[in-house]
């Protein structure tokens, strides 16, 4: 397996990991402001809203590797 192969498949397990945690922060963000902490659930989607700039960068450098 060529080096550019490994960081494609990494690429693929990293988005799907990161996907996972984003969704896992919005769940519980409204969980939190249903609980009346909205200062608590704003930090927590924010941290939603990073993963998905994260899962941006590497969808974007997927796209580069595949040419």
């Amino acid at each position: 397996m060529t080096f550019e192969q490994k960081l494609e498949k990494l690429f693929g397990h990293w988005i799907d990991h990161n996907d996972s945690h984003k969704d896992t922060f919005f769940i519980w963000a409204g969980r939190a402001k249903e609980a009346g902490l909205t200062e608590v659930a704003d930090n927590i989607e924010k941290a939603g809203q990073l993963s998905e700039d994260v899962t941006r960068q590497l969808k974007d450098a997927l796209n580069k590797l595949k040419g």
